[in-house]
């Protein structure tokens, strides 16, 4: 018998799935195969686009049921790599090929947080909203400034029960405008 007949066969490294999440995150998604009986993955990555560069590697170690990992607070706009590990009975697979992603540009909010619409007449209706939560507050370039908000109402009633009138209004709120 030989030392080669011996040797354990690690497993074969997973697949990381990077995507883009706004504002400025990215999630990583570990792929396996089903037959592999993980126990451990570990997760590595940086800035910048040269993989065979040590320095400067974030490394993660988590649990196999881990398999959906936000990241946030990272450069956006210049490209990161990822490369991923799993553990087996076996041992360690190697690093999977480098991943290549660039996390978005910080969005503001496309939404107030809630509305209270309060019916006056016919022809008027009186709002009161709660602000967008400013996410923007973490990036220093963004804040929320002004935003609008789409009313829709039937003109009449004869027309709400048909359904097939509507009137539009647009509202914008500024920070002058804001009683």
């Amino acid at each position: 018998m030989t030392l080669d007949s011996l040797a354990a066969v690690l497993p074969k490294a997973a697949e990381p799935i990077v995507l883009p999440v706004p504002p400025g995150a990215v999630k990583v998604l570990p792929r396996w195969a089903e037959e592999d009986e993980v126990s451990k993955w570990r997760l590595k990555y940086r800035a910048g686009a040269a993989p065979e560069e040590s320095e400067g590697w974030v490394e993660l170690e988590l649990r196999h049921f881990t398999r959906e990992l936000p990241l946030s607070n990272l450069d956006w706009g210049l490209e990161h790599l990822f490369q991923v590990a799993i553990e087996t009975p076996d041992g360690w697979s190697d690093w999977s090929p480098p991943v290549h992603c660039q996390p978005p540009c910080p969005q503001a909010p496309g939404k107030p947080a809630a509305v209270l619409p309060v019916v006056v007449s016919s022809e008027a209706v009186r709002l009161q909203w709660t602000p967008p939560l400013d996410v923007a507050t973490a990036v220093s370039e963004l804040q929320v400034t002004r935003y609008k908000i789409l009313v829709n109402w039937m003109a009449d009633e004869a027309m709400c029960r048909e359904r097939s009138w509507w009137r539009t209004a647009t509202l914008t709120w500024s920070q002058a405008s804001r009683a």
